[in-house]
């Protein structure tokens, strides 16, 4: 049997109910159905938030096992590369030297790959420092040339004048590489890429400009840095969105400019380091007349 309880005095804002044994009133019904949704309300706002958390967690795993799946696509396609050439140039004191360093750094970049995706750290926020973007752009020339792609494609470099930018070098790296393979994977033998790096403003640009096929109007404008849609027949779908992420997150933007048949340019705008002039401290000589 229910009875009727009293509503005692509050208690950090929740008020305790005492037992008289008088039957219900309708307002006492009233109140406690009103108790009643609000706990249920309660009960079921926890297991959603419960759920969005798990969700949350799955979701950011799974990204950052798309990207740790791209990089390491990138680095077998370095791999294989250098196979490739082996078989022509594995007696040249100077490959052997140029694949072994290569190899070193494929697994170091793998080693890191594999334990970033055991702690699913998520992405990382930039390890910022005043970086030279030229620095960049030559080193990974100089790893394309001992990788051996000069011997399909001619690599160029068109490097200005520029100032520096705060950036996490290893990740503006990773953007550069990931679209260098994009337009060495897009051309035939004897096709051209240029890597060019110039200042505009308070800007820094570094594109990457290919001879090859270009892209339609429609996928650049709707779907090319949507995740896992790519022209290439065994592409992921992936580097692009993962360069657009890590620009942005740097406070910069990707520009892209490409015509079906004429190829692509993708430019890496940054925000420049802003030079700030060192004063001298200046003595004034007053003569009295």
């Amino acid at each position: 049997m229910i009875t009727k309880t009293r509503r005692d005095e509050s208690t950090k804002g929740i008020r305790r109910l005492v037992r008289t044994g008088e039957p219900f009133l309708s307002d006492d019904i009233d109140l406690l159905r009103s108790a009643g949704a609000q706990i249920a309300s309660a009960i079921v706002n926890g297991k959603l938030s419960q759920e969005l958390i798990e969700t949350k967690e799955m979701e950011i795993f799974h990204r950052l096992s798309s990207f740790v799946l791209h990089d390491l696509k990138n680095l077998v396609s370095s791999l294989s590369l250098i196979m490739q050439n082996a078989a022509e140039h594995i007696s040249n004191p100077q490959f052997q030297q140029d694949a072994l360093e290569a190899v070193g750094r494929s697994v170091g970049k793998m080693e890191a790959l594999i334990a970033k995706l055991s702690n699913n750290t998520g992405d990382r926020r930039p390890n910022l420092h005043e970086t030279d973007l030229n620095k960049v752009a030559s080193e990974i020339a100089g790893r394309m040339h001992q990788k051996g792609w000069n011997d399909k494609v001619n690599v160029q470099t068109d490097l200005g004048d520029i100032p520096n930018v705060l950036a996490d070098g290893e990740q503006i790296e990773k953007v550069v590489g990931n679209l260098l393979l994009n337009a060495f994977e897009a051309l035939d033998d004897g096709g051209r890429i240029t890597i060019k790096t110039e200042a505009n403003d308070d800007k820094v640009i570094l594109s990457v400009s290919d001879n090859g096929p270009g892209m339609a109007p429609e996928f650049v404008e709707k779907a090319m840095f949507k995740p896992f849609t790519s022209t290439k027949e065994k592409g992921l779908g992936i580097g692009l969105y993962q360069c657009k992420a890590i620009v942005e997150g740097h406070h910069g933007r990707i520009a892209v400019e490409s015509q079906e048949g004429e190829g692509s340019t993708f430019r890496v705008i940054l925000p420049a380091i802003k030079k700030t002039i060192d004063r001298q401290p200046m003595t004034v000589y007053i003569t009295r007349g």
